[in-house]
């Protein structure tokens, strides 16, 4: 099973890309309001650098980056407040725009003639686009490509010459294509990774389900259902909905493999298998859990009555005649076979499965004397 990438970084079915873009973003959610404080702590951290390099502007710089740095603290805790993953996703988009914000205000503050590097600092902030989004090539792209031409922009309009500040643009270029290619290639890893794990647990439910079913019938196996009683248990104890376990026994299935053969014998087990599950409802499960043994469980069985009429359904379709194949295959005869049925119910009080499984068996029991009594065989 591939899971194939088209060439703009999409999965070519639209199912995966939004499970994709959900799984992103949760593991985003947590993680971003850490990231932003990073952010806002370092943009900060330049007060002193800004103390040095333009004194003549050391309050409005304090001033500016204090009020970025409240701006992102503000994004990171209403982030953490929703705690929503869909809020997360989007929210980088306005941080990196903050930010850009925030430069551009400090370079309209100490102006051209100053030794700040400012297409340094872009440059920086572009870096960081790529490590905050770079999980979002596109949308990485288009912030940093739109936070170049801002810069064009905000230089001209401070009057910084065309030719350097031509220059400077040229600089956030090369940066924007070599940061690109880096965060394309990573998301292209994160998306293979994606699809390598979705593969790997698609291999691991069918191998599971593979071991949870009877070889021969294709039903349940005993551990698959053990597993449905503890889950349907524990339904009942949340919901107060009550459920019932019914235990089937075959009679006159011994003959039939000692006179036709285990051929034959295999034959009235996926016969049984198919007439039992053909009577459930929505929402029950049947299983073979020994040798010509079954097990069914029904939810949302609340009566004695309701249960009893429920087995004698299935006891009905058991006992109806089929035709098996004997040892060569090519001849086929008619049998027909009994069931003793045992029925336990739950309900929301705390009851382990182990006890139910137990009432059903001694009721089976019970059901078996009582038909061998009347003469079944």
């Amino acid at each position: 099973m591939k899971f194939p990438l088209v060439s703009d970084l999409s999965f070519t079915a639209s199912e995966q890309e939004r499970r994709y873009q959900r799984a992103r973003a949760e593991w985003l959610a947590p993680r971003f309001p850490r990231i932003v404080a990073l952010v806002a702590v370092v943009f900060i951290a330049f007060i002193p650098f800004d103390a040095v390099f333009a004194s003549a502007h050391a309050v409005q710089l304090a001033a500016a980056r204090t009020t970025v740095a409240c701006v992102l603290l503000a994004v990171a805790w209403l982030v953490r407040l929703r705690n929503d993953p869909i809020v997360a996703a989007r929210a980088p988009s306005a941080i990196v725009g903050v930010v850009y914000a925030g430069v551009f205000w400090t370079y309209f503050i100490v102006g051209p003639r100053t030794e700040y590097g400012f297409t340094e600092a872009v440059m920086l902030v572009q870096i960081g686009v790529w490590f905050l989004v770079g999980m979002m090539f596109t949308t990485a792209v288009a912030l940093n490509i739109a936070g170049t031409m801002a810069f064009l922009v905000v230089e001209l309009a401070i009057g910084v010459p065309l030719r350097e500040a031509g220059l400077s643009c040229l600089y956030l270029s090369a940066l924007l294509l070599v940061g690109g290619f880096a965060a394309w290639q990573i998301e292209r890893l994160f998306r293979r990774n994606f699809a390598d794990q979705e593969e790997l647990e698609v291999q691991r439910r069918e191998y599971r389900t593979r071991a949870m079913r009877d070889g021969l019938t294709g039903a349940w196996n005993r551990q698959a259902m053990l597993e449905l009683l503890t889950s349907s248990c524990r339904l009942s104890a949340v919901a107060g909905v009550g459920g019932a376990v019914l235990m089937i026994d075959l009679d006159r299935f011994k003959p039939v493999n000692d006179r036709y053969g285990h051929q034959a014998g295999d034959d009235v087990l996926v016969s049984v298998a198919r007439r039992i599950q053909s009577v459930l409802r929505a929402g029950d499960s049947a299983g073979r859990v020994g040798g010509d043994e079954f097990m069914v469980v029904a939810g949302n069985m609340q009566e004695d009555s309701t249960a009893r009429e429920f087995a004698a359904r299935i006891r009905c379709g058991i006992e109806l005649p089929m035709r098996v194949r004997l040892h060569d295959e090519s001849v086929t005869v008619e049998v027909a076979v009994g069931a003793s049925i045992g029925i336990a119910l739950f309900n929301g009080d705390t009851v382990a499965p182990e006890t139910i499984l137990n009432a059903a068996d001694q009721d089976m029991y019970r059901d078996k004397s009582q038909r061998h009594a009347h003469g079944a065989r």
